[in-house]
């Protein structure tokens, strides 16, 4: 049997021969030969393959010379493949394959809009529209005139308008401009680390301390759209954890493993100073010690490699990844589609309906959703020791399984701790949850054989899907769905195996996995 092509001239081929030539159809009896189509694909020629080749793994056509390497060559030479296979250009390609796995570009507010500072008109004063009740009894700016000091004081001096406490600017070098000098409100210029209530300044609780400023240089607060650097370097740090791993050639679990992370000036500016002052998110408590952040200023472009505490696990809590997937079970949800292609998704004959009034509060019982939550609520308790709706980490030095004081608080009614509220389980709304006061909420509803999840991290659910072999037959997947540009036909599902046990074989290798598939027939069919 004749296999037809998906094109007009094939189709009419076969639907005219029977017409034409007395309803045979065997291929010895049709002198059209050159409409039909062969029974495989044909393999493309050295010079269309060397074509796919350049713009799969280097995102560039072949220049003129490299065609003509080929015009004393019988194909494409392997050495030219493991060339381009080491070059900087392929590592770009597997770095933007796998933005579109994390989705590691953000949009969050990083600092509280008591912080913020704004600009007034002509006049050019820089001040805090949210705080100025605080200093001047109304949401209004400075005098333009420089600020004055009680000789004996040296508190600032204001002037009384209309009930409005006016005081006078300082000129300030910004710590995002430091050549440039600004005007900015004496009030908000302040440079204390502690206020006079005894709060740090740098922290919420200081933004309604009066005698509480922007710091040093403005160090607790932002301007414009400053900070959008600091997003843009978290989702560049993971550009450059996948980038660093293929030119060193490390074993493709290093994304999962690798204490490395990157940080440049305006991340390690931001880490150092502005993460006690949350807006929508938090990266507090801070997920890393301070000596692992370089002495760099914001103005500093270089990027520092630096080692991470042996909590991380990888870009699984790197903290775009973290802010881009912000709760626990989006974070699990991720990680199994993207590297164990198993998304959560109902059975095709829809779910139960709940048919209980009062439904049961653990998910992994509730008709309905324990299709889905009986795998994937131990699956997120591994990020339990990481802050939703940021990427802070909570050690168990400062945040124990179990801490007495949200006991305390929980069963007697009296006021929570903002650790309390924000990190443990405090409050029961079923009885199902009674057991469970005082307990960090990664733990909530988890069984006995869970309970390790949530100390042993993200790594741990990655090992165990390494042991199970589902991660690299998913990387194999994957890697063949990015080169052959369409989803694995079923006849592949053989070839995919083999990838996956080769490319365990190698130590994870992810240049040979690539390499395997473009040295594949499949490949070379491939138009």
């Amino acid at each position: 049997m004749v296999r037809l092509k998906s094109s007009i001239a094939c189709l009419c081929a076969v639907l005219l021969a029977p017409t034409l030539w007395g309803g045979s159809t065997s291929h010895a009896a049709l002198p059209n030969e050159s409409l039909l189509c062969p029974e495989d694909p044909p393999e493309q020629d050295r010079y269309s393959y060397l074509r796919s080749l350049s713009l799969q793994l280097r995102g560039v056509p072949p220049t003129d010379a490299e065609y003509a390497l080929l015009d004393d060559e019988t194909d494409v030479p392997e050495a030219l493949i493991d060339q381009w296979l080491t070059s900087q250009e392929f590592a770009d390609q597997v770095v933007r394959f796998h933005q579109g796995l994390l989705w590691n570009r953000l949009d969050v507010q990083l600092v509280n809009a008591g912080f913020s500072l704004r600009r007034e008109g002509g006049s050019l004063l820089y001040w805090r529209i949210q705080t100025a009740t605080a200093y001047r009894g109304g949401q209004v700016a400075c005098a333009d005139t420089p600020v004055e000091y009680d000789p004996d004081t040296g508190a600032i001096l204001t002037q009384e308008i209309g009930g409005i406490h006016y005081e006078g600017y300082r000129l300030i070098n910004p710590y995002w401009a430091p050549e440039t000098t600004i005007k900015v409100c004496a009030f908000d210029a302040q440079e204390a680390e502690v206020g006079l209530s005894g709060v740090p300044c740098g922290t919420l609780t200081g933004r309604g301390d009066p005698s509480c400023g922007c710091g040093e240089d403005l160090r607790y607060c932002r301007y414009g759209a400053a900070h959008n650097q600091v997003i843009d370097a978290m989702g560049r740090d993971v550009d450059m954890r996948i980038e660093a791993m293929i030119l060193a050639d490390e074993p493709y679990t290093a994304l999962f493993d690798s204490p490395r992370a990157f940080i440049n000036g305006p991340l390690a500016d931001y880490l150092r100073h502005r993460t006690k002052v949350p807006a929508t998110v938090r990266v507090d408590p801070l997920p890393l010690n301070d000596y692992n952040i370089p002495p760099l200023e914001w103005t500093d472009e270089t990027w520092v490699e630096t080692s991470l505490p042996q909590h991380h696990a990888g870009i699984l809590t790197s903290p775009a990844y973290l802010l881009r997937f912000q709760t626990d079970r989006a974070r699990a949800t991720r990680f199994y589609d993207a590297f164990l292609c198993q998304p959560f998704t109902p059975p095709a004959a829809g779910l139960p309906l709940e048919e209980d009034d009062s439904p049961h509060p653990d998910l992994q019982q509730r008709a309905g959703c324990k299709y889905c939550h009986a795998l994937l609520e131990p699956a997120a308790a591994h990020w339990g020791r990481w802050t939703e709706n940021g990427a802070g980490y909570l050690n168990p030095e400062d945040f124990p399984a179990v801490r007495e004081d949200c006991v305390q608080c929980a069963y007697e009614g009296l006021a929570c701790g903002d650790d309390c509220n924000r990190y443990y389980h405090s409050e029961a709304l079923s009885p199902e949850e009674l057991p469970y006061l005082g307990y960090l909420k990664g733990y909530v509803f988890r069984r006995d054989d869970h309970m390790l999840n949530v100390e042993a991290g993200p790594s741990y659910l990655v090992n165990l899907n390494l042991m199970d072999e589902d991660l690299p037959q998913c990387a194999a997947t994957r890697a063949v769905q990015w080169a052959m540009g369409r989803a694995p036909h079923e006849d592949e599902a053989a070839w995919i195996d083999q990838l996956a046990s080769e490319f365990a074989a190698s130590g994870y290798r992810y240049r040979e996995l690539i390499k395997a598939i473009v040295q594949s027939e499949t490949y070379r069919r491939v138009r």
